[in-house]
């Protein structure tokens, strides 16, 4: 009997220490909080400054195709009906199908894989522009692919 006393007695200590423990470091160490006055997220003031994954991706058909330059009529994503240009470095992923086909490194020679009126897709780097008097879209390209078969 005095076993089983002892047992609840120390049951009931363990949870109230937890949860003084609980209390202590929600007070030492608040969750983060916005300023007053600012919103935690804010939306982009224009569709160019939105630097997510989805806006940053194009996939439209191939109009001109240089060693280190892509151009192509945008007509899938955030920004159809747009032209999108991207430059291509040795950083730049090229992607042929399931194959990855130049790696960061070496030459970058686009006209071996791609030519006009190609199925092309393009994911900007986070400084791309948008040309509003133009309607282009530019920037530096991270990858560049062309889907199996087109």
């Amino acid at each position: 009997m005095l076993r089983k006393r002892l047992l609840a007695v120390l049951l009931v200590a363990a949870f109230l220490a937890g949860g003084v423990a609980g209390w202590c470091a929600r007070r030492l160490y608040p969750p983060p909080t916005a300023p007053p006055g600012e919103a935690t997220v804010s939306a982009p003031a224009s569709p160019a400054e939105d630097t997510g994954f989805a806006s940053r991706m194009v996939v439209g058909t191939a109009t001109r195709v240089e060693p280190t330059s892509i151009a192509l009529r945008v007509r899938e994503g955030k920004w159809t009906g747009t032209t999108a240009e991207a430059r291509a470095d040795s950083d730049t992923y090229v992607v042929v199908g399931a194959e990855t086909v130049k790696k960061k490194g070496g030459e970058t020679d686009l006209t071996r894989w791609f030519k006009p009126g190609d199925t092309v897709g393009v994911v900007f780097d986070t400084d791309f522009r948008f040309d509003r008097d133009r309607e282009t879209l530019c920037g530096k390209a991270l990858s560049v692919w062309k889907p199996a078969g087109s």
